[in-house]
């Protein structure tokens, strides 16, 4: 990381200590339903974990950060294998303490469905800051001559019912259009694709939630090409 990104992710890291008690729930709220999800534990109250590449430390530690506001919290390195023992990545793990505030989270995310949903709450939260990092999480963006921009969230644990709900709300409070696209043998089945036309609209809405490790995301830094899923 250059100098320049560790300079942006201090600032970053800084200006989450501005977060009020609702962005706060609606950053950790996006957090789980992106590559979060919560521990429940036998006894007392569960705790908030995730994991990222090690490439994406920046992206750790500012959620770290806001999840200050509410409970302590430990990153540590995580190695994920193989069947065969090989070493397939290297991960980080950011796991918070317990704190009754993931107890009551779980009750509303996990609990009515018995698995990780999108309840009414969690869009009414929705604004560019728990956009951004749903798209950090599972976000993709890809362009090429032939395809053109190719802009997809990889939500395939969600239902179609909850995706469209998503997609109604994003063009309600933003203007911007993803539409549902279905992916077959994968998960629920479906994904949500961006409308071509408001590419630039959504980019500049979450731009100042993406981390320096992400801008690949948003069409800027050497691996904008990439598809990740």
């Amino acid at each position: 990381m250059t100098i320049h990104n560790i300079d942006k992710v201090k600032q970053m890291i800084k200006e989450t200590e501005k977060l009020n008690k609702w962005q706060v729930t609606e950053a950790i709220y996006w957090m789980i339903l992106g590559d979060g999800s919560i521990e429940v534990k036998q006894r007392g109250n569960y705790c908030l974990a995730v994991s990222h590449e090690e490439s994406h430390e920046d992206y750790l530690y500012w959620k770290a950060a806001i999840i200050d506001h509410v409970t302590s919290w430990s990153i540590n390195p995580q190695t994920i294998s193989s069947g065969f023992g090989e070493v397939r990545s290297r991960m980080l793990r950011l796991r918070s303490s317990a704190n009754p505030w993931f107890t009551r989270a779980y009750d509303r995310i996990y609990a009515p469905l018995g698995r990780k949903s999108i309840d009414p709450h969690a869009l009414k939260l929705l604004s560019p800051l728990g956009l951004a990092i749903l798209y950090q999480d599972d976000g993709s963006y890809h362009y090429s001559p032939d395809a053109g921009h190719n802009i997809l969230i990889h939500k395939l644990c969600f239902s179609k019912f909850e995706l469209e709900a998503l997609a109604k709300v994003l063009v309600d409070k933003f203007g911007i259009i993803f539409r549902i696209n279905e992916t077959k043998g994968k998960g629920l089945g479906y994904r949500l694709r961006l409308r071509a036309k408001d590419r630039e609209s959504f980019f500049t809405l979450i731009a100042p939630y993406i981390v320096p490790s992400m801008l690949y995301k948003v069409g800027k830094g050497s691996t904008s090409t990439e598809v990740v899923i």
